[in-house]
């Protein structure tokens, strides 16, 4: 009965290990700044007036849209496609940026989903930033679609180091 309640035991802590390397969430990411609200999810919510880094991580089973619209009629907003398994790392430098989600059909018309569900979020900490002030300014995807495995290379390619890596 101890045997079986040891492997039990064990067998629990492997899955709750397992889930935890998957979440991006982790030593060189924080979740203070982002918020999930009625199906978006909102960067920069405590308002810091300095560049931040951001990274998604797909965690549902079919791709997803990254959608954040100007609201300025035929104005450009910023749109990714993150493929399952795979992230994508944003510079933003406004207060309150946020994303809607969705699922695109065959014909790639997006069907709306609740961002909460399909992806995972985070500020980047413990990053070394370009020394070139040019790659610090304005909104702009730093890496998009990279699979989990290379997304860190990808990201240091870009002059974002994880300090990890430096």
């Amino acid at each position: 009965m101890k045997l079986k309640m040891c492997i039990f035991c064990a067998l629990g802590l492997l899955i709750t290990s397992v889930n935890a390397m998957s979440s991006t969430a982790g030593i060189n990411c924080t979740t203070q700044s982002v918020v999930f609200q009625n199906g978006v999810v909102v960067l920069n919510s405590r308002n810091v007036v300095r560049p931040l880094v951001y990274q998604f991580q797909n965690i549902a089973g079919q791709t997803v849209q990254l959608n954040h619209s100007t609201g300025a009629g035929m104005q450009a907003g910023y749109a990714s496609n993150i493929d399952p398994d795979h992230m994508t790392a944003i510079l933003i430098n406004k207060n309150s940026f946020f994303f809607s989600c969705a699922f695109l059909n065959a014909q790639e018309i997006p069907r709306a989903v609740d961002c909460s569900k399909v992806i995972e979020a985070c500020e980047m900490k413990n990053i070394i930033y370009p020394a070139d002030p040019s790659m610090l300014q304005g909104q702009y995807w730093i890496v998009e679609n990279q699979a989990v495995n290379s997304f860190n290379n990808a990201l240091a390619q870009r002059g974002f180091v994880p300090k990890e890596q430096s």
